[in-house]
Order: structure tokens, then C-alpha cells, then sequence
């Protein structure tokens, strides 16, 4: 009997353990889930508005102002004629937090806040006088990072994006002074650059030489990736993933060649590759010359200099001579007496290390 208590006592402690061990296993990945790092793209289309105001002094200056927790991170315009205000663009950012606090705020950059302002048909009655608001109309939602889900201000779908309403007089009626933000909110990986041509972010060449780049990225989802390739501040004129740059001579010097990463329609940026280039001079060949007599006697003691060889590029040079193809001296100059009467062969070969050139006498 002692000996069954101990056993079920035994196999309870193990299963308490068991399943502590599991609490603890799942409270960690949720823990580990939760800090995970998740990328959030926010991409507007357009903006809207219908501000009585600025029909006295022609369309308004609109100005859009993105805030995450608190903290203005985007200004977009201001932009004049447009109604609607079309941006197509988008802002991404990187969030370990499980829900995020994001404010847009859309205003008249013409109207002066908190002053009274005159929408009277007739400027100066003073009839439809009111105060607006600090920061004209403002959407606020709380994003879920978890589950995509908003809770807040109110947004209509269309078409795949979400439209909502924003009061610039402060009232809750759909009227003349009404603002809208037409956009969408997801989680988007971030794409991957895979690998780069050349490995190295160091490269030389010589003028006139050829040196091509490029970029590999690999996207999750498949979004367009745009490519914009830059040589120090300039713009090239290039779109796709290689860049082929053709040197000429004159161009010697240190560059930068970045090719900056783009996703998507509205073009998020999301990374850059750059190069040190460093176009070094072109190196012509050295120029060999023999000054030496094309004549002589047998037992004539007569001098062969390369005194007069020199190198395009001033650099410095080696001598290598040769007498009826044998290998002679290595000076610049020498003395020498021929023994056999009859044709004799000198050869002069200088060099800079690189490149080389013979000339015979």
C-alpha cells in the first residue's frame, strides 16, 4: 500500500511538473511571438475635402500629417488643385509592439488655427463665424500588429481600401467641411537582397574599361521591386537590376555606385547597395628606344643605352637586353665589343611592372 501511494504520488508530482513545463514552454513562445519584429506598410491614395473656405480664395493647400504612438513620422503635401488629392505613396516601418496607436491629421495649410474664420457667403458678416480646430481633421485608430483588426474612428471599404471621414468644423454631420483619407494598412515582409555583382563593395578599373553592377532581391510576395541606380549624387538614366558602366579616359577618380531598393507600386523604399568604384589611369605602354651605334668594328668597344625609353605615365622602369636571343644585362646601358664579324641582333625590352615593349636594332 505505502508502496502505491509513493508511485501515484510520484506520477502526480511528474504530471504537475509535465504540465508546468508546458506553461512555461507556451507563456515563452507567445513572450517570443510577441517581441518578433513585424514590418507595417501604410500606403495613401488620396485625400479629400470639401472645405467651404477656400471657395472665396480658390482650392486650398492641403496637408497631410501621419503620427504612430504619438510621434509624427510623415508630412505629406501641401498640394494645391486637386480634388481629390491623389498620393499613391506609402509609409513602412518596423514594430516589435503587438498594437500600434496611428493619428492622421488633414489640414488647410491657408487657414490660420484657432482664429475665427468668415464662411459667409459675404466676407466679413460675421454670421457663420467659428473656430476650427488645431489640427483640422483628425482620423485615429488602434492597429492590431496580431490580428490586422482596427478599433476607432469608423472607415467604409471601397474597392479594397478604407475611406473614412474626418469634421473640420468639429461637428458629426457629412457636410461642406468634411475630410477624408482614403487608405490601407498591412503587414508586408521586407525583401531580401540575395546577392550582389561584384561580392565585393570595393572595385578598380582602369579607364576605358567596362565594370558592370547588379542587385538580387527576392520578394515574398511578389511586389514589384524598382530599381534607381545613382553614381555619387547623379541620377542614372537606368531602371532593372544591372547597371553597365562604360569608361572613358579622363574619367580616373574614386566614385560611389548605389543602386537604392524600392517595393512595391507606390515605391517603398526599403534599402540601398553601394560600390566604391575606383577608376584608376590608363596605363599605356612604355616606349623602348636603342641609342647605340648600327655599325661597328670587330673588336670596336661600342655603348647601348635605353637612356631615351620612357613610360607615358612616368612610372618607373626595368631594362632587359638580349644579344643574338641571349639573355645580356639588365642595366640601362652597356658596353660591348664583337669578337665575330657578320649580322648581330640587340634587343631592348622595358617594362613598368604591368606592361612591356621590345624594339630590336
Amino acid at each position: 500500500m505505502i508502496r502505491n501511494h509513493v508511485s501515484s504520488g510520484l506520477m502526480v508530482t511528474a504530471l504537475a511538473v509535465l504540465c508546468l513545463l508546458f506553461l512555461m514552454v507556451t507563456v515563452c513562445s507567445s513572450e517570443a511571438s510577441a517581441a518578433s519584429e513585424s514590418r507595417i506598410v501604410i500606403t495613401f491614395y488620396a485625400v479629400e475635402t470639401y472645405d467651404e473656405i477656400d471657395f472665396l480664395d480658390g482650392p486650398g493647400d492641403l496637408i497631410l500629417v501621419l503620427s504612430i504612438d504619438g510621434t509624427e513620422v510623415l508630412q505629406l503635401g501641401p498640394v494645391t488643385d486637386e480634388d481629390p488629392w491623389y498620393l499613391e505613396q506609402s509609409y513602412a516601418f518596423k514594430t516589435t509592439r503587438t498594437s500600434i496607436r496611428i493619428t492622421m491629421n488633414v489640414f488647410d495649410e491657408d487657414i490660420d488655427f484657432d482664429d475665427e474664420v468668415d464662411i459667409s457667403s459675404s466676407p466679413g458678416g460675421g454670421a457663420d463665424d467659428y473656430t476650427l480646430p488645431s489640427r483640422g481633421a483628425t482620423f485615429e485608430v488602434t492597429y492590431s500588429v496580431v490580428t490586422g483588426q482596427m478599433s476607432g474612428d469608423e472607415t467604409f471599404d471601397w474597392q479594397g481600401w478604407l475611406v473614412t471621414d474626418g469634421e473640420l468644423d468639429g461637428s458629426d454631420d457629412i457636410d461642406e467641411n468634411d475630410g477624408g483619407v482614403v487608405f490601407k494598412i498591412e503587414k508586408n515582409r521586407e525583401p531580401e537582397v540575395t546577392s550582389t555583382d561584384p561580392s565585393s563593395q570595393s572595385v578598380t578599373i582602369e579607364e576605358g574599361m567596362v565594370q558592370t553592377f547588379g542587385v538580387n532581391v527576392e520578394d515574398a510576395e511578389g511586389d514589384k521591386i524598382t530599381y534607381i541606380w545613382f553614381i555619387d549624387d547623379y541620377i542614372l538614366d537606368i531602371e532593372g537590376d544591372g547597371l553597365e558602366l562604360t569608361t572613358i579616359l579622363g574619367d580616373a577618380g574614386v566614385y560611389t555606385i548605389t543602386c537604392m531598393l524600392f517595393e512595391g507600386e507606390t515605391a517603398v523604399y526599403f534599402g540601398e547597395v553601394a560600390w566604391t568604384l575606383t577608376i584608376e589611369e590608363y596605363n599605356y605602354k612604355p616606349v623602348a628606344i636603342i641609342d647605340g651605334p648600327s655599325k661597328a668594328d670587330v673588336f670596336e668597344t661600342v655603348v647601348f643605352s635605353a637612356v631615351h625609353s620612357y613610360d607615358p605615365n612616368n612610372d618607373g622602369l626595368s631594362y632587359s637586353w638580349k644579344l643574338d636571343d641571349q639573355e645580356w644585362t639588365i642595366s640601362m646601358e652597356f658596353n660591348h665589343y664583337f669578337l665575330v664579324p657578320g649580322g648581330h641582333e640587340v634587343s631592348l625590352t622595358v617594362s613598368d611592372g604591368d606592361k612591356s615593349s621590345t624594339t630590336t636594332l
